[in-house]
């Protein structure tokens, strides 16, 4: 069991079913206790994981948006721009 799972930079966009089989993965793993920790590039892709995440009756438990650090040559993608933390059930 782990007490905390990191997913930095999902894009469940590119694949849903293989990001959906990888946070069901991440879940099983967790305990009550546990947290899971996620960063998205982009306010769409963090729309994605919100849908995600509730569709896997995960817990949204803080979200800070963060500016990030801004990815040259893209359209306002950043690193760790939205930072989520989610507990299981």
């Amino acid at each position: 069991m782990a007490d905390v799972v990191i997913i930095r930079h999902q894009q469940i966009a590119t694949d849903p079913e293989l990001w959906r089989k990888i946070f069901q993965q991440a879940f099983d793993r967790m305990t009550e206790h546990s947290v899971l920790i996620v960063t998205s590039y982009t306010d769409e892709e963090h729309e994605e994981l919100i849908k995600l995440v509730s569709q896997l009756n995960g817990r949204i438990i803080a979200y800070e948006l963060h500016h990030g650090y801004p990815i040259p040559g893209t359209n306002g993608a950043s690193y760790d721009k939205d930072f989520t933390i989610i507990k299981k059930g």
